[in-house]
């Protein structure tokens, strides 16, 4: 035997095959790989329905012991492959490092000392203070500051004593530390069953990679399971602080990030509406390109609730399928929510089809859901087929389809109008003449419109452009000439129609315009304190006349135009535009087919910007732009500007002369009755402590006969190092009471978060429902997030 000190100077070579047999099995797979990161999405049932529900005793028999888990895995475990193992452990070379090495060769055992380094390829990386290998029956024992690496993931113990050709062992006060986001598994006893087995007894699991962390999991056992991807733990506490906050005697997750079935997080929550709710989804992973949830629901104040939501993707298709319903206890009826939405892509042409529909009013705001906008007067549903060729001189579409909509403020939608089916043709070509300045663009679309009392409409329109643009020297012309032409076949009395017997009727119509952009600028060389190399100023003035001509309108029906007030809600304007700098050069003054803006009139506005060059990185931002413009219209052409020779005044623009902050406004002015019909403006504020954005809104219809004046606010800011206070509020002037609002304090770790909230929800009809809420969620980074609101 070699002394101790001979031994010290040779320690860092490989030993060669002649001196010993090779040792060294790696004592954990590498597929034993953690992920607490998706804990969130894999919890067995709620916290406090387990604790309350299911007793101790329930789970006790069930508890494996580590001798009958051990006894079940050498069943399995084949003589070929232990054979298999040990031929590989003897053929791989092996690397020791230490201060002192001894070699017992009565036993064939090799011991080392101080700071002991062991590797045997990818099969095993040990580091320990002493390591005792016996050559013979391929065991190995360690002592003292000990840490395994295998594949990223690593061990860690007082002690440990392996069998490397069954991959099985024995870690006394054993952790693991999981690469990637974090992660640590500690216990007084860590055995290794083979390389996809492990169990923990008196174990603690986190996600946190701080000392102390914040939070842990404590289990009388835990369960890794590489094969089946899973982690069980039993007779499990939560510990925030060292503090006991929520027990289950039984707790999974999967260990890799994939999909597997199983608990979701619960969530509870008190409204004024149902009062205490629940939700204790369950996920099932159908297929890999197939999913479901399931949820329970219950209500204190309406029963339970059944909610499911069905997943699917496949080559180039995808789609949703969810149902929530439930008998309404306290309206005594059957309410529900149904939702749908397909994808398809058939070569070319793309299928959309959208399904929403809701079985009694006040679903909406009664039940809280993130599928539909609970605002909303109206649910859509449609199917939809396009297609789209792309040619270098234009392009072509075809878009075919049907839509139905449901009123959410009526029980009866005799009245309400459906779109069953439409299609629309359109096109586009520059013609090879003029140098390619002459456009042809068109459309042409057929329209079924249908109300549920019988009464009908279909609707043909044909409108084909030409234009024509031209670079001049100071800016550049724009000249176009279009026709439409519009019939309808009516049956019975349509709700939208001004006339009710059974008749044809049409419209012919014709457009030309001609516009001037003007563009001037100057540039203006800055200092050396300035963060601009130079600023730009221009000044683009727009001038637009247009000639509208079209017969009679009065017999015609009204689907989808609207002229530009605001708040009228009459069914016969069923498509509001607002009157805005963005349509100030429309050649319609109506949006949509049904009406025309006959006359002609001519509009103008003037554009400044302020354009700045950085010395930094030579980016150009805009600082700031104005926009104003009007409309004028001569005597007989002023039915849409209630008989003044001009519009009213828009104006919008922004400013913002720094990245921490902005103004944007955009108004409309009256200047016959000297008030302001339409404002909107807010300044938004950002920096180190957080952002705040301030807004005002007011707007008038053009009776000025309801009037909405509303300030909202939203806003977060940094009180400490990890508190944060975040406020929501729209408050209205007219009504002196809040509309809506939602305040929240909130501390956040990297482990963990606290957010104690408070507010009232707004909906389409909120005088009826909607609600005020109040509570506290406790976010665990790895767990989710569990409280009361």
């Amino acid at each position: 035997m070699q002394t101790a000190r001979s031994q010290k100077a040779r320690s860092a070579r490989p030993v060669k095959r002649g001196e010993q047999p090779h040792a060294l099995e790696q004592v954990a797979d590498p597929r034993l790989v953690m992920h607490p990161g998706i804990w969130t999405t894999r919890l067995s049932v709620s916290w406090l329905v387990l604790a309350l529900a299911v007793p101790n005793y329930a789970f006790a028999a069930a508890k494996p012991t580590a001798e009958a888990a051990v006894a079940k895995v050498e069943q399995k475990l084949k003589k070929q492959d232990i054979a298999r193992m040990a031929e590989l452990i003897r053929h791989t070379p092996v690397e020791l490092n230490a201060a002192e090495l001894e070699h017992d060769r009565e036993n064939n055992a090799v011991t080392a000392k101080g700071k002991v380094s062991i590797k045997q390829g990818e099969i095993l990386d040990l580091q320990a203070d002493r390591a005792t290998y016996n050559l013979n029956d391929q065991t190995l024992h360690a002592e003292g500051d000990i840490r395994i690496l295998r594949q990223g993931t690593e061990f860690k113990g007082e002690s440990i004593q392996l069998d490397l050709s069954r991959s099985s062992g024995v870690i006394k006060k054993g952790a693991l530390n999981l690469p990637g986001p974090g992660g640590v598994a500690t216990a007084e006893k860590l055995e290794l069953l083979d390389k996809d087995r492990a169990i923990l007894t008196d174990g603690t699991l986190t996600n946190c990679d701080c000392e102390p962390p914040p939070w842990i999991l404590e289990a009388d056992s835990l369960e890794l399971d590489n094969e089946a991807n899973s982690v069980t733990a039993r007779n499990v506490t939560l510990r925030l602080g060292g503090v006991p906050i929520a027990y289950t005697p039984w707790w999974r997750h999967p260990l890799r990030k994939e999909r597997k079935s199983g608990f979701l997080t619960p969530s509870i929550e008190v409204s004024g509406t149902n009062g205490l709710e629940m939700d204790i989804p369950y996920y099932w992973n159908i297929a890999p390109d197939r999913d479901a949830t399931l949820t329970l629901h219950p209500t204190s104040k309406r029963g339970v609730m059944g909610k499911v939501q069905y997943r699917y993707v496949g080559y180039e298709y995808s789609g949703t399928v969810e149902h929530h319903g439930i008998y309404d206890t306290e309206e005594d009826s059957y309410r529900s929510l149904s939702y749908l939405d397909h994808l398809h892509k058939v070569d070319d042409w793309r299928i959309h089809a959208h399904v929403e529909t809701v079985r009694s009013d006040d679903f909406l705001g009664d039940f809280q859901q993130d599928l539909l906008d609970g605002k909303s007067r109206y649910v859509t549903s449609s199917l939809i087929a396009d297609k789209l060729w792309k040619r270098e001189d234009g392009h072509m579409a075809v878009e075919a389809g049907l839509r139905w909509y449901e009123n959410q403020e009526t029980n009866v939608d005799g009245n309400t109008i459906q779109q069953l089916p439409y299609m629309i043709l359109s096109g586009s070509r520059y013609l090879p003449v003029w140098d390619r300045r002459l456009f042809l663009s068109g459309s042409g679309r057929f329209d079924s419109f249908y109300q549920m009392n019988g009464d009908a409409t279909q609707r043909v329109d044909i409108a084909p452009t030409l234009r024509y643009s031209r670079t001049m020297p100071l800016g550049r012309l724009s000249l176009a000439a279009g026709v439409r032409e519009t019939m309808y076949w009516m049956t019975g009395n349509p709700f939208s129609a001004a006339v009710g017997t059974d008749q044809y009727q049409h419209r012919e119509s014709s457009m030309l315009s001609a516009r001037m952009d003007f563009k001037l600028h100057r540039n203006f060389k800055q200092g050396a304190d300035s963060r601009f190399a130079n600023i730009r100023h221009t000044i683009e003035p727009t001038v637009q006349y247009v000639m509208n001509a079209s017969t009679d309108q009065a017999d015609i029906p009204n689907y989808d135009s609207r002229v530009y007030d605001t708040l009228n809600t009459s069914p016969q304007n069923i498509a509001n535009r607002s009157f805005t700098t963005t349509n100030l050069f429309e050649e319609n003054q109506y949006s949509g087919v049904d009406r025309i803006s006959s006359g002609h009139w001519i509009s103008y506005g003037l554009t400044s910007r302020f354009l700045g060059r950085t010395k930094s990185d030579g980016q150009v931002r805009e600082l700031g732009h104005l926009t104003l413009g009007q409309r004028y219209a001569p005597q007989g052409h002023r039915d849409y500007q209630n008989g003044h020779s001009v519009s009213d005044i828009v104006m919008g623009g922004r400013l913002s002369l720094d990245d921490w902050w902005s103004l944007d406004s955009e108004s409309r002015f009256d200047p016959h009755n000297k008030i302001v019909k339409f404002s909107d403006s807010s300044f938004t504020v950002k920096g180190d402590l957080g952002s705040l954005e301030m807004g005002y809104l007011i707007n008038r219809n053009e009776n000025e006969d309801e009037v909405i004046r509303d300030i909202t606010l939203d806003g977060s800011y940094k009180l400490a190092k990890n508190w944060r206070w975040e406020q929501e509020m729209d408050y209205s002037l007219e009504k002196s009471s809040m509309r809506s609002w939602d305040t929240s304090l909130v501390y956040l770790h990297d482990c963990w978060s606290f957010e104690l909230t408070g507010g009232y929800r707004l909906t389409s009809t909120s005088e009826r429902h909607g609600g005020g809420f109040a509570g506290f969620v406790v976010n665990f980074n790895g767990l989710g997030g569990y409280g009361i609101k």
